[in-house]
């Protein structure tokens, strides 16, 4: 028996599961409502669940039904495109009888539904992973923010779509990944609806498409990922790694109103031998065995203006979310390639210099700086080329440092890199 109750199905459908969606009321004594989502095939509401301002229920799974018993209804797609299972997404009214819209989303081939989330205009945003091609397994994409499976055959690449308010039809929908197997398991959206997505990857730096951050190196076996799509789903604000030298894999995000992104997820990798970015805390030490993480990612941009010239200035100007009001220091270094955070220097002092690795280079080409970070999360810096012919051609890496007396070492957290290159 089990307690159906108003809707939207109140009759199971058969197969081997029916997906479910139910809502307590406030006291949490009854059930307002229960019922079934389900055809005759397997139907898992596993993915997630999210609720809009006028109390309509969003759900999505995964279904092996299709259309002749699923109950399809208005879209984004109304037709099974076969493989073991296609995702579906329903939006359930605010009494629960029934369903808005209901439709599948995917390929040939096996697609998992993972998450999901509603911005105020009432889109909803689907986090999963699939196995289907874009040419020869007809995965919709559409705009971004990557139109082209990454992986050889039978490996999965990550996605995320964003479906229309009325449910018939997809805004966007594109892949994230690399050359192995990245799955899809959490997503947020903020109030500028720029979408959030965290999961785990297999795959490394090379064709993993890494931008700004948190980190831009992975670390062997798994490692969870975070990443920012834009407004228009068309590429991404910043994509990075969270991890160490041993499993680590993210379950779950949320996102605040500023776009601070809140990550969960669990790991094997200890804070020493494996090098995981433990950080202020809650617990800076491994337990055993596995443990559970929780980070939060602020997002950090910075913007290079001025003259890269021999005698010229460079600019540097930070957007910092969350960070408002906190002293930061700015520092660079020479190099081929992202700062080498594990062996910085920091002097932190006013105008002294902060050293990130300077190795067999000219210390001298570096002014540190000292200020606050505005109430809008703006900061500002400079460097100043001296007048050597010899630095032409030689790139320059920054980042900002943001300093906390309540954290480790009384450093916050250091921003992504800018990096430009000196000209004649």
């Amino acid at each position: 028996p089990f307690p159906v109750k108003v809707g939207p199905d109140l009759t199971y459908n058969g197969g081997t599961i029916d997906a479910f969606v139910a809502k307590v009321n406030p006291a949490g004594t009854a059930l307002d409502y229960c019922g079934y989502i389900g055809g005759s095939g397997s139907d898992l509401g596993w993915g997630g669940i999210a609720v809009d301002t006028t109390g309509s229920a969003y759900v999505v799974g995964e279904t092996q039904s299709t259309e002749t018993t699923f109950p399809v209804k208005v879209g984004p797609d109304l037709t099974h495109n076969g493989g073991a299972d296609d995702i579906f997404v329903a939006k359930v009214n605010p009494q629960g009888s029934a369903l808005v819209y209901c439709g599948f989303i995917g390929g040939a081939k096996d697609e998992d539904g993972s998450a999901i989330a509603v911005d105020s205009t009432g889109c909803a945003y689907v986090a999963g992973h699939t196995a289907s091609n874009e040419t020869t397994d007809g995965f919709p994409v559409k705009v971004g923010p990557d139109l082209t499976f990454n992986g050889p055959v039978n490996t999965l690449d990550a996605f995320v779509a964003k479906v229309s308010p009325q449910g018939s039809a997809l805004v966007y929908c594109g892949y994230i990944g690399g050359i192995d197997d990245d799955w899809g398991w959490g997503i947020g959206v903020d109030n500028q609806q720029n979408a959030y997505v965290s999961g785990g990857t297999d795959s490394d730096e090379k064709t993993f498409p890494v931008k700004i951050g948190p980190d831009l190196v992975y670390h062997r076996n798994t490692d969870a990922f975070i990443t920012r799509v834009n407004v228009t789903g068309s590429g991404l604000d910043y994509c990075g790694y969270i991890g160490g030298q041993d499993y680590d894999e993210s379950w779950s995000m949320a996102v605040d109103a500023v776009g601070n992104a809140f990550v969960g997820g669990d790991t094997d990798s200890d804070e020493t031998t494996h090098k995981f970015p433990v950080t202020v805390g809650p617990d800076l030490t491994y337990n055993q065995n596995t443990d559970s993480f929780i980070a939060k990612v602020a997002y950090v941009n910075i913007t290079v203006g001025g003259s890269p010239r021999p005698g010229k200035t460079v600019t540097l100007h930070l957007t910092a979310t969350g960070d408002s009001g906190l002293a930061y220091q700015v520092g660079s270094s020479l190099g081929n390639g992202p700062l080498p955070v594990g062996q910085r220097t920091l002097g932190l002092s006013p105008d002294t210099m902060l050293v990130l690795s300077v190795s067999g280079h000219l210390p001298q080409l570096f002014s540190g700086y000292v200020g606050l970070i505005a109430a809008t999360g703006q900061a500002q810096a400079a460097i100043h080329i001296p007048n050597i012919p010899p630095l032409v051609g030689i790139r320059i890496y920054s980042a900002f440092v943001t300093l906390d007396p309540a954290a480790p070492l009384g450093i916050r957290s250091i921003s992504n890199t800018a990096m430009f290159t000196i000209t004649r």
